[in-house]
């Protein structure tokens, strides 16, 4: 009813423990505090857009110059479950990024296989397994997952040339 985002990390926190089979309880879902319609996550949408407030911005600001501060350092872009229904928010702008930075190194973490550009495949390591499973391998630093040289892939993000 109204285009403001609203903040409650506490709230995630214990949605996240009261998760059962990726569902949270109906009760949890917070209340517009001016309709006291259910609220929902701000996510891009064909219909409405996406909520756009201040603090997006401010949000939006902080990013770019973050990008333009180190548009030429080492810079990991970790692309984590982004498909192609809206390539042009994630995964065109970390592919243009890499192709202009030649210290850039460019991950996927999904079960499909998009296509890479020519000029960054050298640069980009795609990562097949479950997202869950190449997580927790990498906090145990274990290369022993099926298909994804984890091993290879800390070698690339420890060069130092």
């Amino acid at each position: 009813c109204h285009a403001q985002t609203y903040r409650n990390d506490d709230l995630i926190r214990k949605m996240v423990v009261a998760q059962q089979d990726m569902l949270i309880p109906w009760e949890m879902i917070p209340r517009c505090p001016k309709c006291d319609a259910p609220m929902e996550v701000n996510k891009r949408k064909a219909e409405v857009g996406m909520v756009e407030d201040a603090e997006f911005h401010a949000q939006l600001q902080r990013y770019n110059a973050f990008l333009e501060q180190h548009q030429d350092d080492k810079v990991l872009y970790l692309e984590i479950g982004i498909g192609y229904t809206t390539p042009q928010f994630v995964k065109h702008p970390f592919q243009r990024m890499t192709r202009k930075n030649e210290n850039a190194l460019y991950m996927t973490m999904n079960k499909k296989a998009y296509r890479i550009p020519s000029s960054i495949q050298e640069r980009t390591i795609h990562l097949t397994d479950d997202i869950s499973t190449l997580i927790t391998a990498a906090l145990r630093n274990d290369s022993t997952t099926k298909n994804n040289n984890i091993g290879e892939t800390e070698d690339v993000l420890n060069r130092t040339d």
